[in-house]
């Protein structure tokens, strides 16, 4: 979901946030009013799939919101979420599948940290997989890291 536009990111975000607040089977109910399958409304709430303008203003009539009031919704999220600063670009990773996270967390600090080369204990990807790890957790050591790479370079790594 790397290639969204702004306002379908807004729109996403204020679609995922309505969601939450939804009871038990409201996506079976969206897909049937929708006439889609609950499957597609499933991957367009977790970012695996996009919505069509068309798709986006059913849902959007669905939550009982005008299309362009879930926009405005989505982008006062975003700043809320910004502001926590869990790391730089936070709300674009976490719209990715989780698959794709690790690589892009990475790119991130190896932008911030300006490190010509990406360097991080080799058991952090590992632990990310099996969920032991956070998105923030890995940011944050991945750029202790690069940063020890560019101080020291390199002598002492960071435990994981």
């Amino acid at each position: 979901m790397s290639s969204m536009t702004e306002s379908y990111r807004r729109w996403w975000e204020a679609f995922r946030k309505l969601g939450e607040l939804h009871q038990r089977g409201w996506q079976k109910e969206l897909a049937e009013k929708t006439g889609c399958s609950t499957k597609h409304i499933s991957m367009v709430y977790s970012g695996k799939a996009k919505a069509s303008i068309e798709l986006q203003e059913k849902i959007s009539e669905y939550f009982g919101v005008p299309y362009y009031k879930m926009v405005e919704y989505g982008e006062e999220i975003l700043k809320v979420l910004e502001k926590q600063k869990f790391f730089p670009h936070y709300t674009e990773v976490m719209s990715l599948p989780r698959s794709k996270r690790f690589d892009r967390i990475v790119e991130i600090a190896k932008e911030q940290t300006g490190c010509p080369f990406v360097v991080f204990n080799s058991s952090v990807k590992e632990k990310y997989e099996k969920g032991e790890l956070t998105e923030k957790e890995v940011y944050e050591h991945v750029k202790k890291c690069m940063e020890a790479v560019q101080k020291k370079g390199g002598a002492d790594l960071p435990d994981e």
